[in-house]
This record gives structure tokens, C-alpha cells and sequence, in this order.
């Protein structure tokens, strides 16, 4: 069985698929054969990816969209709901929805600190939990959490979006052995800085001293990842070359970035 033939009509589900990294995902899901269902809370972002599929939007066949808030416990109800309704199994969950608040802390508002950590941590938490029994209806179950490199190499007024990915990235690494009887695979993937949403990255790019990366490299970074069972998918070559160097000597890295 080769690669492409193993991901063929899978059923994926797609958070924050309305632009960006979401949108590229769903591109390349459907370049492999897989259906995609497209998720968030703009309806009209999510139509706007739903005509670029191969298709287009008149082609049932090729996925459908659902407009929710995956924060708000309802709407992630309604949205499996439909979603056993219309496939009655769930194959690969992608959680890519993210939130993106920079600056101190002593300068952020409660709601940016509450928004970081819920769309980034608390719901995908929460929806891989409610996800679980549609999950388990598959034959080739896998989580896939988009994180960032931000979730190894913490940085200077990235201290409340470093901690939510930091907590993905532990939430992965857990949920990979509690799920693993279950037959569950899970995924970590830690793009660097990219050309899209969240606002800022450009900046960061250029602190950090890192290319900036296409949605689409991103995408293509990801679905090789779930084709070949891996744990986890990094950008860049510095970015894992410091990765390492911080786990055997965390001082290095504040050094390095100016502390």
C-alpha cells in the first residue's frame, strides 16, 4: 500500500481552515484523495477555501464546511454531531486553529491572555476528548496538533503563546501513550514563522533571524509526517539544531537570545 492510497479517502477535520495554514492543509488533503470537513467561525472564510478545493464548492463529494467556535462546548456538540450525521467516522483530526497575542505581560489583558491559552490549549483539549468515539469508528486514527517552534524555543513577549504551545506540545506527547492502546496515533507539528495569520510573524521572523515559510510548505510538512507515522514534524534547520542544543544546555538559548 503506498502512501497516497493510505491517506485516499479519509475523512479529515480541519480547524481554523478559513485562511492561512487551515486552508493549505484542506488544499493538500484533497490533492491526496481525503475529504476534508472545513472548521471556523467565519462562514465566509470557510466558502472562500471551500472554492479553492480541487472542484470547487459545487463538488459535495470533495468536503463541507461547518461554522463554529471550538471554545464554546455547544458548538464543538453541533458541530460532531453533524459530523457523525454526515460520515459516521472521524480518521484524522487536525487542530490548526491558533490564537496570537505578542507583547509583555505586564501589558496584556486579561481577555488576550484567556483567548492565547484557550484557542491554542484548552480547546484543542477539549475537542480531541469529545472527538474520541468518532475517532475510535476508524481504522487508521490519527491527532494531528499543530503547534510552533515557539513550543521548544521560548522568546521575549511570546511568554503567554510559548506557554500554550509549550502545553500542546506536552499535551501530544501524553496523549501519544494514553491513545496508543487504543490504536490512536498522534502527531506533533511545529511550524517556524509563516506568511499568513497570526499578524506579527513577519516581525518575529526577522528577530528570531528565520526564514518565513509558505502555508503550503507547511501542509506538505504535515501530511508527509502523518503518511509516514511520524511523531512530530520541525522547520528548519537552525530552529531543530537549537531545539537540541537547548535541551543540553537551556542556558545557551538565553544567551542567545540576549538574556
Amino acid at each position: 500500500m503506498n502512501r497516497k492510497t493510505r491517506l485516499a479517502g479519509r475523512v479529515v477535520l480541519i480547524t481554523g481552515a478559513g485562511s492561512g495554514i487551515g486552508r493549505a492543509v484542506a488544499i493538500a488533503a484533497v490533492a491526496r484523495g481525503m475529504r476534508p470537513v472545513l472548521v471556523g467561525r467565519r462562514q465566509a472564510a470557510l466558502h472562500e477555501t471551500l472554492s479553492l478545493l480541487p472542484g470547487g464548492m459545487g463538488a459535495a463529494s470533495v468536503g463541507w464546511a461547518f461554522a463554529c467556535d471550538i471554545t464554546v462546548p455547544q458548538q464543538r456538540h453541533d458541530l460532531l454531531a453533524e459530523l457523525a450525521r454526515r460520515e459516521g467516522r472521524l480518521d484524522i483530526l487536525v487542530n490548526n486553529a491558533g490564537a496570537f497575542h505578542m507583547g509583555p505581560l505586564s501589558a496584556m489583558t486579561d481577555a488576550a491572555i484567556a483567548e492565547t491559552f484557550a484557542v491554542n490549549l484548552a480547546a484543542p483539549t477539549a475537542l480531541i476528548r469529545d472527538s474520541l468515539e468518532l475517532l475510535a469508528r476508524s481504522e487508521w486514527p490519527v491527532i494531528v496538533n499543530v503547534g510552533s517552534v515557539n513550543g521548544d524555543l521560548p522568546d521575549p513577549e511570546f511568554s503567554a503563546y510559548s506557554a500554550a504551545k509549550f502545553g500542546l506540545r506536552g499535551l501530544s506527547d501524553a496523549l501519544r501513550l494514553e491513545l496508543a492502546p487504543r490504536g490512536i496515533r498522534v502527531c506533533y507539528i511545529a511550524p517556524r514563522a509563516t506568511d499568513t495569520a497570526p499578524p506579527g510573524d513577519e516581525g518575529v521572523a526577522t528577530d528570531m533571524n528565520m526564514s518565513l515559510d509558505q502555508p503550503e510548505t507547511v501542509a506538505q510538512m504535515l501530511w508527509a509526517a502523518v503518511e509516514r507515522g511520524a511523531r512530530s514534524a520541525y522547520r528548519g534547520r537552525s530552529e531543530r539544531l537549537w531545539i537540541a542544543l537547548r535541551r543540553l544546555c537551556p542556558r545557551l538559548w538565553d544567551w542567545h537570545r540576549g538574556s
